[in-house]
């Protein structure tokens, strides 16, 4: 299919000319045809059609011309602004995808009075595509395994080469090995290799747990005050210790005498703490003329009074119950 570019507009003055020819896109093997356009004002001009060689001029329409030369000739009685002829090319069937030009060359551009012009010449161009049969793809440059490779093909009718991307084939790593083991308190690595290219990726092996003995008493707890015990990892050597609370105080029950109370002085009893600590406590006895408000309160004086009287008439009352009851039973006999 031809593709037509329209030629742009190029101005003039009087006494200058221009020619240009169009665009076109072909095949190999087809024929194209090329527009040349003349512009000024001029009644005669004379040239010749040239091309590359890849194109051959077959014919040649809208003017007196020589297909054999390329040699074209226009005539007129009076001087015109603008003339076009078309020139038709067949393109080499060997032809290989480009741009070739098409172009002339000035004998003359006159007016009527025969009086030359000065001419500008613009070239055209025919692109020549192809259908392409492309090869098979070949590897030109191997992919390595962090590197992408090139494979290329090519057109078997015009050698045109197209090349596309290979991607890497990433590593081939081996097994991991320890290159430094863990321990208790460091984290170890452990490294693998490429088997390709020799490259080599590590990671960390997290630290190992410590294996800790028994607890061992250290310092023993005592009522007042905390002890300590320790134990030690049999990997590493690394001791942790703790500590054990104060017990407290265990006291017995029983008080013991430690000072007689006399008649006038408060006496002393005392207990020890049963864990062996030596602490004692002590509270005091009271002098032996006095009464212990706890156990024997004394009452007041109203109060003595009232109980002696009542615990007499209490005794007489139950001395005559007695009396009565035992003469009533000698009667009965």
């Amino acid at each position: 299919m031809l593709i037509v570019t329209c030629l742009a507009t190029v101005a003039f003055a009087a006494g200058t000319a221009t020619v240009a020819a169009n665009h076109k896109t072909a095949k190999a093997g087809e024929e194209v045809s090329i527009t040349y356009t003349v512009t000024g004002e001029f009644a005669n001009y004379e040239l010749w059609i040239t091309s590359d060689s890849t194109l051959t001029l077959t014919g040649i329409s809208g003017i007196t011309g020589n297909v054999s030369t390329g040699k074209v000739a226009y005539a007129s009685d009076e001087n015109v602004t603008s003339h076009s002829f078309t020139a038709t090319f067949k393109v080499s069937d060997s032809a290989k995808p480009g741009t070739y030009p098409v172009s002339a060359t000035i004998n003359f551009v006159a007016d009527r009075n025969l009086v030359k012009q000065d001419v500008t010449v613009s070239a055209g161009s025919v692109t020549i595509t192809c259908d392409h049969a492309w090869g098979a793809w070949v590897e030109t440059t191997a992919p390595t395994c962090t590197e992408a490779g090139v494979e290329t093909r090519e057109c078997t009718k015009c050698g045109e080469t197209e090349t596309r991307s290979v991607a890497a084939k990433g590593h081939t790593w081996g097994a991991w090995e320890v290159t430094k083991a863990a321990s208790c308190g460091e984290k170890g690595e452990e490294t693998r290799t490429c088997s390709v290219c020799g490259e080599t990726e590590t990671r960390a092996i997290d630290a190992t747990a410590h294996n800790w003995s028994a607890w061992t008493l250290v310092k023993a707890a005592t009522c007042t005050e905390d002890g300590e015990e320790t134990r030690e990892c049999s990997i590493c050597g690394e001791t942790e210790t703790r500590a054990i609370k104060a017990h407290g105080h265990e006291w017995g029950e029983d008080w013991t005498l430690t000072k007689e109370p006399t008649a006038t002085e408060k006496g002393e009893e005392t207990r020890w703490c049963l864990n062996g600590c030596g602490e004692k406590q002590t509270r005091d006895v009271p002098a032996l003329g006095e009464k212990d408000p706890d156990i024997d309160p004394v009452p007041e004086t109203g109060d003595i009074t009232t109980t002696v009287i009542m615990t007499g008439a209490l005794v007489l009352a139950m001395m005559a119950a007695a009396y009565v009851l035992f003469f009533k039973r000698q009667a009965a006999k």
